[in-house]
């Protein structure tokens, strides 16, 4: 599962509870899975709110997710805003159903850039917010 990829990198996830797959052979039918409720909001909603300092905590948190994603060769897949969560002053990654770990420097650079692309994409209406993380 990502979220042990995850936490084991030093990200935030939401602590994993219960995984259940059908499978008939390779082919995976339905698959759960459950994790404990985090209290926070999502960054999509909270930051264009935030003050200044509050706002240069995130980017902290952002930058450091990043540069351990980097070490570890993680892709989260779908970084829209409204799967990171703000709680308690940390970041944490929500739907990681399309998150990879990769073997090679090229797959992950490429995966880091749609990642880039994306996170930057939630943004693109909102200037001030889209230059605070323009170096990511």
């Amino acid at each position: 599962i990502m979220s042990y990829a995850f936490q084991q990198a030093g990200l935030n996830v939401a602590a994993p509870v219960l995984m259940y797959e059908q499978r008939f052979g390779p082919v995976r039918a339905n698959a759960y899975f459950a994790c404990r409720l985090v209290e926070g909001e999502e960054l999509l909603t909270l930051l264009p709110g935030m003050s200044d300092s509050a706002k240069q905590k995130v980017l902290h948190a952002i930058t450091g997710a990043f540069a351990a994603m980097r070490e570890h060769r993680l892709s989260h897949g779908d970084m829209k805003a409204s799967n990171l969560l703000w709680a308690d002053d940390a970041l944490y990654f929500l739907d990681l159903d399309a998150a990879s770990r990769h073997r090679t420097s090229l797959g992950w650079r490429t995966a880091h850039s749609r990642d880039r692309r994306r996170f930057l994409k939630n943004w693109q209406d909102n200037p001030e917010l889209l230059d605070l993380f323009a170096n990511l």
